[in-house]
C-alpha cells in the first residue's frame, strides 16, 4: 500500500475502483506481485517485485465462477502499447476475462491495437461518460475515497522509532503485513487459508483491540480469507455438488495427492510414536476444519446471497475506518443483503475464535 505515487494517478484508480465496485466487484488496489529468491551465498531469502497491479477487480457470479477485470491507470507518458502488452501480460498470469487501460489521453493507435488483444481502453472523457451512465456522482463514498485511501494508508504497516530496532513482537506483525501484501497474491488458497489462519494465531495475544492499526490489519486478514474461503467454495462447486464435504477436503489440502501423501506421513508418525506414554493421536485437520466445511456448504447452497459477502465487507471496512455515519444497508442498496452479512459473521467467529483474537477486534461487525 504505497503513498509515494501521484495524486493524480490515484485519482483515476479510485474512479476505476469506483466503477468496478457499483457493478459488484470487489477491488484491492495497487496488488504487489513479488517472489523471494536467495541472493548469497547463506541462500538468505529477498522478496523481488515484478510488480504491480493498479486495480484488481474481482467479482463472483451466482454459481460462484469467478470473474477478473485488471485495470492500468496512467496519467504521464508511458508507451500505450508496451502498458497494454504488459497488460495481456498480467491478465494471462491472472487468468482474467477483461484488461482496462486508462489513460488520461489516448492515441488512435492504441485503440487500435487494444481490442485486439482483448482490452478495453479509457481516457479522461470516456471515464466520465461511464460515471454518468452509472450515476457515481450520486455515490455516497465518491468524497470520502481519497481520505479513505489515505487513512488506510498511514494504518498499514510497524512503526519503529528512527534509531530503534524492531523489537520480536513487532517482527512477528511485519511478517503478518508482508504475507497478506505480497504472497497471498502468489500462493494458492488452500494454503492462503491455513497460512492466515496460523500467523493470525501467532500474533493474537499482541492485539490491542480499540487500536486502530491491529483491527484495520485484522479485518484486513478477514478480507483475505474470505476470498480465499469463496474461491474454494467454487473450486467445490464445479467438482461435484453431489459431494460437497469430499471435494472440500480435496480441496483444503490442495488435491487428492498431496491429501494422500499428508495422510500416509501422519499415519507413519502414529506407528512411530506409537509407544509413546502420552498416548495422543496426530490429526490431519486443524480445529477449524469442521467448521470450515460447514461454511463452504452453506456459500454453495447461499451462492446468490454469497457472492455479495466481500462488497458489504468493504464497506464495513470504509464506515468505520473514517468513523462515518452511515447506514450501511442504504450505501449497499440492491446489493445489501442479510444472509451475507450472516454468512460473513460465520467466517469472521471462525477467525476469531480459532487465532484467539478478541470479540472486540470484530466489534463494529457483530453490531451490524
Amino acid at each position: 500500500m504505497k503513498t509515494d505515487i501521484t495524486v493524480k494517478d490515484l485519482h483515476l484508480k479510485l474512479r476505476v475502483k469506483r466503477l468496478l465496485e457499483v457493478q459488484g466487484y470487489h477491488c484491492p488496489l495497487e496488488v504487489a506481485l513479488s517472489l523471494y529468491e536467495g541472493q548469497d551465498i547463506k541462500q538468505e531469502l529477498k522478496r523481488i517485485l515484478l510488480t504491480d497491479i493498479d486495480v484488481l477487480g474481482i467479482r463472483f457470479e451466482p454459481d460462484l465462477r469467478q470473474t477478473i477485470i485488471i485495470a492500468d491507470c496512467k496519467s504521464g507518458r508511458e508507451s500505450e502499447a508496451n502498458r497494454i502488452f504488459w497488460l495481456r501480460g498480467v491478465m494471462d498470469f491472472f487468468q482474467a476475462q477483461e484488461g482496462i487501460f486508462v489513460k488520461t489521453h489516448m492515441q488512435a493507435q492504441a485503440r487500435a491495437l487494444a481490442p485486439k488483444l482483448g482490452i478495453r481502453v479509457l481516457d479522461e472523457r470516456g471515464l466520465e461518460t461511464l460515471e454518468k451512465g452509472l450515476e457515481l456522482d450520486k455515490s455516497t463514498f465518491s468524497a470520502n475515497d481519497i481520505a479513505f485511501y489515505e487513512k488506510m494508508s498511514a494504518s498499514w504497516g510497524i512503526q519503529v522509532k528512527s534509531g530503534q530496532q524492531p523489537t520480536q513482537k513487532q517482527l512477528a506483525m511485519k511478517s503478518v503485513y508482508q504475507y497478506l501484501q505480497y504472497n497471498y497474491w502468489m500462493l494458492a488458497d488452500y494454503i492462503n487459508i491455513q497460512t492466515i489462519m496460523d500467523r493470525f494465531a501467532k500474533i493474537s495475544l499482541d492485539f490491542i483491540s480499540h487500536d486502530l492499526k491491529h483491527k484495520y490489519l485484522a479485518f484486513v486478514g478477514l478480507q483475505r480469507l474470505s476470498l480465499s474461503i469463496i474461491k474454494m467454495a467454487g473450486y467445490v462447486a464445479a467438482r461435484d455438488l453431489t459431494d460437497v464435504g469430499g471435494q472440500f477436503k480435496i480441496a483444503f489440502f490442495g488435491g487428492t495427492h498431496r491429501m494422500r501423501s499428508s495422510t500416509q506421513i501422519l499415519e507413519y508418525l502414529d506407528r512411530l510414536g506409537g509407544d509413546s506414554k502420552l498416548g495422543e493421536k496426530l490429526e490431519l485437520e486443524p480445529s477449524y476444519f469442521d467448521e470450515l466445511a460447514e461454511i463452504v456448504n452453506r456459500i454453495i447452497h447461499n451462492s446468490q446471497h454469497a457472492t455479495k459477502i466481500l462488497r458489504l465487507l468493504d464497506v464495513v471496512m470504509t464506515v468505520n475506518l473514517l468513523s462515518l455515519d452511515h447506514n450501511i444497508e442504504q450505501v449497499l442498496g440492491s446489493m445489501y443483503s442479510v444472509e451475507a452479512l450472516v454468512l460473513l459473521k460465520r467466517i469472521a467467529s471462525m477467525f476469531q475464535k480459532h487465532t484467539g483474537m478478541t470479540e472486540e477486534i470484530f466489534e463494529e461487525l457483530w453490531k451490524l
